[in-house]
């Protein structure tokens, strides 16, 4: 990806019936000042993304720890309740 450094030190080499230096040097920096801006601003989203999709692994572990809790507490309802059943027969 070119950086927003690489476009301010572009040098182009000259025609016969070249372009203006000045409009050239003034568009190179109006285009280098807003692909800084959206350089940075790329950078801070990507920072973004892989924060979220941390606290989004985080989460899923959470819940997959849950499940297994309250599988473990139908298990043990269900142990309880065959034991209940088995005392009331006895």
């Amino acid at each position: 990806m070119i950086t927003p450094v690489e476009i301010r030190s572009k040098e182009f080499t000259s025609g016969i019936a070249g372009y203006k230096k000045s409009e050239v040097d003034e568009f190179i920096q109006l285009i280098a000042s807003e692909y800084d801006s959206l350089y940075r601003q790329n950078i801070a989203l990507n920072d973004k993304v892989n924060m979220l999709s941390q606290a989004v692994k985080e989460y899923k572990e959470i819940e997959s720890a849950l499940h297994d809790t309250i599988a473990t507490a139908h298990n043990i309802a269900a142990e309880v309740e065959t034991t209940a059943r088995l005392k009331a027969e006895n």
